[in-house]
C-alpha cells in the first residue's frame, strides 16, 4: 500500500462488505507491518447486518 511504501508504522484495515475474514487474512499474512481492524464490521457481517442481533 502506499503507507507502507511512504514509511507507515501500521497499517488500518477498514474493510466492509461479504468475506471480511478471508479478506483481512489474506492482507495480514501479506502485510510487512502490523494491521489495525474495526472487529464490529466483521461481527456484523455475521449477523447479516442486523446489530439487533448480535448476541455478545
Amino acid at each position: 500500500t502506499w503507507g507502507i511504501r511512504w514509511g507507515a508504522d501500521t497499517i488500518m484495515d477498514l474493510s466492509t462488505g461479504k468475506n471480511i475474514h478471508e479478506t483481512r487474512e489474506w492482507i495480514i499474512r501479506n502485510s510487512p507491518v502490523p494491521i489495525g481492524t474495526v472487529p464490529i464490521y466483521q461481527a456484523l457481517e455475521k449477523v447479516g447486518g442486523v446489530a439487533e442481533d448480535l448476541t455478545w
